[in-house]
């Protein structure tokens, strides 16, 4: 017997083992978020090859004096040498090394204003002003009151972790000069500097989430089992099931991210209720014929092996079913949460069942404290008299509740979804937006053939379509290769844009010069390489969903309102890493459909197969109610439905699901409708309301997280999962007692000890 109990033992480290073997090689990325061959990440893909190979990383300086006075330009050009010294830095641009063109008197030179000043060409301090004041990088690069200094860092494009490594580098190296200086206030925005707050806060959300879970659960657990032994086994297998989870997605190469971090949380919360429902089993079982260990435990395996199984098996489809998304960290979400459900059962039974076979004293002492069979007895007599105002009551509830969907609306900005306005990254962009010209862009790409944009009417036709786009309200610029060609015109002594052919050719040749094999030239960001291609680059502020929707809606009229008077019809393109984000609204909501469609078809299935038409129509009814009532609320409440906001529906029916699958097992084993409710409910009613605490309380831990999203997936995850209680206890019994057909109440209550449930001799 001690060899079969030391294989057990050994059998399940194994198991949990195998996959947290694999944790070293967990990553992070909030990166990715489409695959590589969907239609709009080729087209970013595109647009970046061809004009932006560098990721931008904005650094902004707030200066104590005006920039062009005392010291203040001395110091950003030094800031600006230690960034641009850096390997990690590709180029920086800031109003010294903007692009100016110099007069020497006898030729033009491409330079930056750092370069004027250099050879003498701008003679002082207030000739700077004036010539930078005049130049489009005005307002954008230097604020109105020219006390707000813009610094654009170019990082060479690259995956997540080295980019992390890179970013990190940066912004490290300017802290360090702006300490030395005694600058107060810095500021990082941008897409990289997003990208890597989003990566920081996830792995920084990561460890400080599950400690307070481990906190939580071994709380919880000290309370609910009763003593240390108890709940020593239930945490090691959430411990098992968790670093099982994470450690299938670093040996499956699938990183985490801001959305995931939800996943080992509910997983150790899911792995815990199957054990309180073993435990629940085991306790019921307590009679004097039933002390033999071997008895009572092959009793309890028979008695919850099946229900355990089919709470996994629905818990798995319902997380399971987010794979069939086309967003890449749902889909992780769905494969990961799938196989780490359906990976965890043997671990979670196994610990269980294994220590109440190997261990003694595993009995609950004290005994709970709380009146159950009384409460289960109650709910029970207000199902039987009552059944048809219960129903009623909870159609009418998720109906109303549920009207609220006419009203969903989605929002994909990283920073409204993930961020709350008082962050240091929200408010830096808010600086840049107010100050700086805006830090989103929109982009138009302009295709036709070889060097069609050399052409005098295919330039003319540019400078038409940037007039149309700046009437956009929400457009702050609109540059084009319009901008360098219209500063080589004046410098030329032409009068901002060239006549023909032959002054535009020139122009551009002249602008080409700019161009080595180390540096990008200044018609690289607008003008392909064969002069195929244009960029025009709509800078706006951070738009929430519905402004950049309209943008772009307005964009697209213009464009296609556009002259078009080139020598080959001209195709468009509207991009851009804004816009990019904003498209992943439509696959939130797909991903919504197609993810709860697929649920529905699994859970009905197991539900009317195992349990037969009327009682699984009946448990499929009750699943559905906290689920409308809760996606309703979000509706309601002017809430929009983000990355992790959809998940909220899906976690609601997995969980209430569980419940439902206890309470159908016992229900079906009784003599009778009124026999079958109230052995349902004295069996389940404990357990269920205990999973239901300890489901909020983990949820309870994913709300003080600092991302936005979590915040708000626990607060409605929450409502749905306790609205699930209500369906679980209340609902469903009326529901089943309705259309069984309305009884006399039992002659004998629940709380008559011979007739209760939890008694061995009713088993």
């Amino acid at each position: 017997m001690r060899v079969a109990r030391a294989c057990v033992a050994l059998l399940w480290l194994a198991l949990a083992g195998a996959a947290t073997s694999q944790l070293h090689r967990l990553g992070f990325d909030n990166d990715t978020w489409l695959p590589p061959d969907n239609p709009r990440k080729v087209a970013l893909d595109t647009f970046r090859a061809e004009f932006e190979p560098d990721e931008a990383f904005l650094l902004v300086v707030e200066l104590q004096e005006d920039f062009f006075r005392g010291e203040q330009t001395q110091k950003i050009r030094e800031l600006e040498g230690v960034l641009d010294a850096l390997p990690e830095t590709v180029s920086v641009l800031s109003p010294l090394s903007a692009t100016t063109i110099i007069d020497t008197g006898e030729t033009l030179e491409i330079g930056s204003f750092d370069e004027a000043m250099e050879k003498g060409f701008l003679a002082d301090a207030d000739a700077f002003r004036e010539k930078f004041l005049a130049s489009p990088y005005a307002g954008r690069l230097l604020s109105a009151d020219q006390r707000k200094v813009l610094l654009r860092v170019a990082i060479e494009r690259i995956d997540a972790v080295a980019r992390g490594i890179s970013v990190a580098a940066v912004i490290a190296a300017a802290r360090a000069e702006a300490d030395k200086k005694g600058w107060e206030n810095i500021h990082f925005a941008g897409e990289s500097a997003l990208k890597d707050e989003l990566n920081r806060a996830t792995r920084e959300q990561l460890p400080y989430l599950l400690a307070l879970a481990g906190i939580m659960l071994v709380i919880f657990l000290r309370l609910a089992c009763g003593n240390w032994r108890r709940a020593a086994v239930i945490f090691a297998a959430a411990v098992a099931a968790v670093s099982s989870c994470l450690g299938l997605m670093a040996a499956f190469g699938w990183p985490m991210n801001a959305v995931l971090l939800v996943l080992p949380v509910m997983v150790s919360v899911i792995a815990v209720a199957d054990g309180l429902h073993i435990l629940a089993t085991w306790d019921a079982l307590e009679a004097p014929h039933l002390h033999d260990p071997q008895t009572r435990i092959k009793k309890t395996i028979a008695q919850t092996w099946l229900p355990c199984l089919g709470a996994t098996l629905t818990s798995a489809a319902g997380f399971g079913a987010f794979s069939v998304s086309e967003l890449t960290p749902l889909q992780h979400f769905g494969f990961a949460s799938a196989l780490t459900i359906l990976y965890a059962y043997p671990l979670i039974t196994g610990a269980v069942w294994g220590s109440l076979w190997i261990f003694p004293g595993m009995e609950r002492k004290p005994p709970s404290r709380l009146p159950w069979e009384k409460l289960a007895g109650a709910f029970e007599r207000a199902a039987g008299t009552r059944p048809r105002r219960i129903v009623f009551a909870g159609l009418c509830f998720a109906a109303l509740l549920g009207g609220g969907l006419s009203l969903l609306r989605t929002e994909t900005n990283f920073l409204a979804v993930f961020f709350s306005p008082q962050s240091e990254v929200r408010q830096a962009f808010d600086l840049v937006d107010a100050d700086l010209g805006g830090s989103n862009r929109v982009e138009v790409i302009r295709r036709g053939a070889p060097e069609q944009f050399a052409e005098h009417a295919a330039m003319r036709d540019v400078e038409s379509l940037a007039a149309r786009l700046r009437e956009i309200d929400t457009v702050h610029y609109v540059d084009s290769y319009l901008l360098p060609v219209g500063m080589a015109d004046t410098a030329f002594g032409g009068s901002g844009l060239p006549e023909s052919d032959g002054q535009l050719s020139q122009e551009l040749l002249f602008l080409s010069l700019s161009r080595s094999e180390t540096e990008r030239g200044v018609l690289a960001p607008y003008l392909d390489f064969n002069e195929s291609g244009a960029r025009l680059s709509l800078q706006t502020a951070n738009l929430l969903s519905p402004e950049l929707e309209r943008t772009i809606a307005e964009t697209e009229a213009h464009v296609a309102a556009a002259p078009d008077n080139s020598s080959t019809a001209l195709t468009t393109t509207i991009t851009g890493f804004g816009v990019f984000i904003h498209n992943l609204g439509e696959h939130v909501l797909n991903t919504q459909a197609s993810s709860l469609a697929l649920t529905f078809l699994i859970i009905a299935t197991l539900l009317f197969a195992q349990f037969g038409w009327r009682a699984g129509f009946a448990g499929l009814l009750a699943n559905m109610l906290p689920l409308a009532a809760t996606a309703g609320l979000v509706a309601w409440l002017r809430y929009p439905y983000d990355f992790a906001a959809i998940l909220i529906a899906g976690v609601t029916l997995s969980l209430s699901v569980d419940d439902t699958i206890h309470f159908l097992h016992h229900y079906r084993r009784g003599n009778g409708a009124a026999d079958s409710r109230r052995r349902a409910l004295g069996r389940t009613a404990r357990p269920i309301a205990v999973t239901t605490v300890l489901f909020c309380c983990g949820l309870g831990v994913v709300a003080f997280s600092d991302l936005v999203v979590l915040r708000r997936f626990a607060l409605f995850a929450s409502f749905g999962i306790a609205c699930a209680l209500a369906s679980a206890l209340l609902f469903l019994p009326a529901f089943l007692a309705m259309v069984s057909g309305r009884q006399a109440p039992a002659p004998a209550h629940l709380d008559s000890p011979e007739n209760s449930p939890y008694n061995s001799e009713n088993q």
